[in-house]
């Protein structure tokens, strides 16, 4: 019994440090979607076009909650209209664990969108490219890039869980 007891304790203890780490990293991309292992919020990120100049932007709602379309109601009662899915980023190759929608104002054009990662800075794996957005390039910590086209299921080693900037283009 006392060994049980042990057990439910840390338990508990890891889930609440694991619970902890996303209260302090809640000002990134903390972003997994409806379908993330339990326990972690679901995710939307709505961004507005970039503009001269600009490498990343503007964030105009990063709403979370326990399902996407909860997310996506809380964005809505915000004033934020989330009328174009850009892309999606995923913690894991072959799509799978947390992932995030990320939304635009508008569809992909020349100008596309860029990112910080967030919390996928070192967790990125694979993503899906959408709403017009088939180019995707992805900088590194080392400062190198490497253009996509589509849907990439699993990223090259010198870019796996090591992301430093996204740009999406028509």
């Amino acid at each position: 019994m006392f060994e049980s007891t042990v057990t439910r304790a840390r338990a508990m203890l890891l889930a609440l440090l694991a619970a902890a780490s996303l209260v302090v990293a809640g000002g990134v991309l903390a972003a997994p979607a409806s379908a993330a292992p339990a326990g972690r919020p679901v995710c939307v990120t709505v961004l507005a076009p970039l503009k001269a100049g600009q490498q990343f932007s503007e964030i105009l709602s990063r709403r979370c909650a326990a399902s996407e379309q909860a997310a996506l109601a809380t964005t809505r009662e915000a004033g934020v209209t989330a009328s174009v899915q850009i892309f999606t980023l995923i913690e894991h190759a072959n799509y799978g664990g947390a992932y995030d929608r990320v939304y635009g104002g508008a569809w992909c054009d020349a100008a596309g969108y860029g990112i910080n990662p967030g919390w996928y800075e070192w967790r990125l794996s694979s993503f899906l490219p959408d709403g017009g957005c088939y180019y995707t390039t992805l900088t590194n910590h080392g400062g190198s890039s490497q253009r996509f086209n589509g849907d990439t299921p699993s990223l090259p080693s010198a870019y796996n869980d090591n992301v430093a900037a996204i740009r999406t283009t028509a």
